[in-house]
């Protein structure tokens, strides 16, 4: 074997190695292996205030999703929040099965669509059909982003599910007009895909030149904004990153099984987060679920 050969093997194994170690270190860092529950203080300590929890990638139907969902509701919080792939290839049945199931949780929820939830269909018909804004109790629109007030807080739901687009322009001009007009303390972005994680220019992504520049004129927009939190899936796993200052929770451990990357060094992760908002504090507590016998 030429020596460049060899050269480039190994460098390409301690590259292999070192992405994994990080995506180790950031999953265990805040995910934990043991069965209880990890809290994450992101801001000083405060006054008692409300609730919300986050999950990711069910992709329909599953006995993780429903684990989580008697989990949630056994707990309660003010309301819950999807953030895509709700079914695995946008069938209709499937979405009106998982629609079925949030209906019965005993507080509101909210969706972003998932790339998985467009395919075969960019018009988001299949989506829009069970999760339109008007059904999840918000003004009526025919968009699949929107924003919302609760307590103290404003949240932002994105639509960034096709690699083709990425954030479209009216989207974007649209959240800048969003993000201007807020007053509110705290504020959190769900999407779907997530935006510039680390190393993916060794590594690679699922990116098309269309979303990196998206990307990246959304990541500008956002950093003049005093954004709290970001929340995405796609993977199916845990960890967490930084967008520039802002904090990222990767959250997509809601039934759908691991890649297998993920699953052959980390197991599954499946799992959901409540986080806590008062006047002074917001927390993530991961929730992990056990995979149902």
């Amino acid at each position: 074997m030429p020596t460049w050969t060899r050269i480039f093997v190994v460098g390409s194994l301690l590259i292999s190695l070192g992405i994994f170690a990080y995506l180790g270190w950031s999953a265990l860092h805040d995910f934990s292996v043991k069965p209880s529950d990890i809290q994450a203080v992101l801001q000083p300590t405060g006054s008692e205030g409300f609730s919300f929890l986050v999950l990711g990638d069910n992709e329909g139907d599953n006995a993780v999703f429903r684990a989580i969902l008697d989990s949630a509701q056994a707990e309660g919080a003010d309301f819950l929040v999807n953030v895509g792939d709700l079914t695995p290839r946008s069938d209709p049945a499937d979405f009106s099965r998982v629609k079925g199931l949030l209906e019965a949780l005993p507080f509101p929820y909210y969706t972003a669509v998932g790339n998985n939830d467009i395919y075969g269909d960019e018009a988001r018909s299949h989506y829009l059909a069970e999760f339109s804004t008007d059904q999840l109790g918000l003004p009526v629109s025919t968009k699949t982003y929107y924003s919302f007030d609760h307590g103290n807080a404003h949240f932002v739901i994105l639509d960034n599910a096709s690699r083709k687009v990425g954030f479209p322009d009216d989207e974007l001009t649209w959240l800048e007009s969003d993000l201007t007009a807020n007053n509110k303390k705290w504020t959190f972005l769900f999407l779907h895909r997530p935006v510039n994680l680390p190393l993916t220019d060794v590594y690679g992504d699922d990116e098309t030149p269309a979303s990196r520049k998206t990307n990246d004129r959304f990541a500008k927009l956002i950093e003049r904004f005093p954004i709290t939190r970001i929340f995405s899936g796609h993977l199916h796993t845990f960890f967490t990153y930084s967008l520039g200052a802002i904090p990222v929770s990767i959250t997509g451990g809601g039934g759908a099984a691991p890649q297998q990357a993920f699953s052959a060094i980390l197991g599954p992760q499946y799992h959901y987060l409540k986080i806590k908002v008062t006047e002074d504090q917001v927390t993530q507590e991961v929730r992990r679920i056990e995979e149902p016998s």
